[in-house]
């Protein structure tokens, strides 16, 4: 993926010229509204690859959990679900990666920037269903980059592309996550729903009910969530568009609009 344009949700090529009033003012746009760099936003990568791998071994404990009921065909049924899930995810952002590895601009600028450009090991990882982790690593130390940009240093065509470059690799990680949430999550709430209705009855006293409703309702916040976030995302990446508060009464909105609709 390019770098977000300054008129359009599109993406775009990082230019090799001088910063011109156009660039200033989009730096100044990004600095102030954009390119958010607060602690909260160093810890998110950190939070994000936990929240992750919760979700994964939740996911696991309940396939054994249907295993070791009997209920072998549950059991296939979840777990296929969350290998799909996990390769076509893992699939996009390689392309993803492998877009950037084309962009000749934007790997110039990563290297002149020195954040990490995509290596051989990044694919690795995706081939064992673990890019998402890949991309939470990269973020974070973008984050950090962009943290350590000095005041006085704003308006410099480094610190304008740093903060591009951040802002298109959250836009790219909110894409994904909304491909997760329809490749996974909803189906998670549906088939588990479904199980749970087929029993005919909820046993409170039963750890596998319990723990089967709680991983549904787990998989129906990070689906209304990771609408949320892309929603949060591509206004960010728009100058043009009013910025989406995260906590608001239309994030609120957005929030339930997402629950409701899985």
């Amino acid at each position: 993926m390019e770098l977000p344009n300054d008129s359009s949700p599109q993406i775009c090529h990082i230019q090799h010229q001088h910063p011109t009033s156009t660039h200033s003012s989009l730096g100044a746009s990004l600095r102030k509204e954009r390119a958010q760099r607060s602690l909260r936003h160093l810890l998110m990568p950190i939070i994000t690859a936990l929240l992750s791998l919760v979700d994964i071994v939740m996911d696991c404990y309940l396939v054994a959990s249907h295993w070791h009921q009997g209920d072998t065909n549950w059991a296939v049924y979840t777990l296929c679900v969350v290998l799909f899930s996990m390769f076509i995810v893992d699939v996009v952002s390689a392309s993803f990666y492998y877009s950037d590895q084309r962009d000749s601009n934007k790997t110039e600028w990563m290297k002149r920037i020195k954040l990490p450009v995509v290596r051989p090991w990044f694919y690795a990882f995706h081939c064992i269903l673990l890019g998402r982790f890949v991309r939470c690593f990269q973020i974070f130390r973008t984050v950090r980059k962009v943290r350590g940009i000095k005041k006085d240093n704003q308006e410099e065509p480094t610190s304008i592309q740093c903060n591009r470059l951040y802002i298109s690799q959250l836009y790219e990680m909110s894409i994904l996550s909304v491909v997760e949430a329809f490749t996974e999550e909803a189906p998670q709430v549906a088939l588990h729903s479904y199980i749970l209705l087929q029993k005919g009855s909820f046993d409170w006293s039963s750890s596998s009910d319990v723990f089967a409703g709680t991983n549904a309702i787990k998989s129906l916040l990070l689906f209304s969530y990771s609408l949320l976030n892309f929603a949060v995302q591509i206004r960010l990446s728009n100058k043009d568009s009013v910025s989406l508060k995260w906590v608001s009464w239309a994030s609120l909105f957005f929030f339930f609009f997402g629950a409701c609709s899985c």
